[in-house]
């Protein structure tokens, strides 16, 4: 088992941490796994196959933090917010 393997559920963990409970920008891991994906198109190009494999690994956990981050804002969010606030019918709503 590589060091990748066993660190990325760690990774997971300390970004949920940093990201959901102290509420840092949810966005940040998602633009950090679309930047390891060009860096592992950019390492396949040169013939990097092995660090490849291990940045798609981290590309994933960045990925699938950052999506986990996002749908935690969404419902914290979801549920201050009614929907049916938005539409003002004080003028003409035919």
């Amino acid at each position: 088992m590589s060091f990748a393997e066993m660190a990325s559920p760690v990774v997971f963990v300390v970004l949920i941490d940093l990201f959901a409970i102290r509420r840092w920008e949810p966005r940040i891991p998602v633009v950090i796994g679309l930047a390891l994906l060009v860096m592992i198109g950019v390492t396949l190009a040169v013939g990097g196959e092995g660090v490849a494999e291990e940045l798609a690994i981290y590309a994933f956990y960045f990925l699938a933090s950052g999506v986990t981050l996002l749908l935690i804002q969404h419902v914290r969010e979801g549920h201050r917010r009614e929907y049916s606030d938005d539409i003002d019918c004080s003028s003409d709503c035919d």
